[in-house]
């Protein structure tokens, strides 16, 4: 398994990579507010471009004998004036996005992929490391939790 950066060649298979990581919150979501509609992949594929254009970030592909197997983003904050009022200067990376195929998981990738994101992370002068989870996506809280990350804010939403 190798890992390494995103290449243009790889558009056609990460937009579906896309397509099928939001399928997968669709049916986790107890809410039953998600949804995907045709597109959404290749829009994902562009959005998260832009973002790794704009914020120093890094866009990683897991290929596996030729398959592209997962991914993972990571994007840079540093603090800006006003955050540095309340905020210990620092340089936070943030992992956007961290996908594995299902015929994929258990094999160790999504552990590949954040690691490889952490250390770019560290090279570019971070301190912290954080990433949001779905609540119902129980499998990749556990694969935080076992990377070392603790559990911090919690968002909460309620129908009206």
């Amino acid at each position: 398994m190798d890992i390494r950066n995103y290449q243009s060649t790889d558009a056609i298979e990460i937009a579906r990579l896309f397509d099928e990581f939001q399928d997968y919150f669709v049916t986790l979501d107890p809410l039953h507010r998600l949804r995907r509609l045709p597109g959404y992949g290749a829009y994902m594929l562009q959005q998260t471009l832009e973002d790794v254009a704009r914020r120093e970030g890094v866009f990683y592909v897991a290929v596996e004998q030729d398959v592209v197997a997962g991914f993972a983003v990571g994007l840079i904050t540093r603090s800006s004036p006003g955050e540095l009022l309340g905020l210990i200067p620092s340089s936070r990376g943030i992992i956007t996005e961290l996908y594995v195929s299902p015929p994929y998981r258990r094999q160790g990738i999504g552990t590949k992929l954040m690691r490889e994101t952490e250390q770019y992370f560290i090279r570019q002068g971070c301190d912290a490391v954080r990433v949001s989870v779905f609540v119902p996506n129980q499998m990749a809280h556990s694969l935080y939790l076992k990377l070392g990350y603790r559990d911090r804010d919690i968002e909460m939403i309620k129908p009206i």
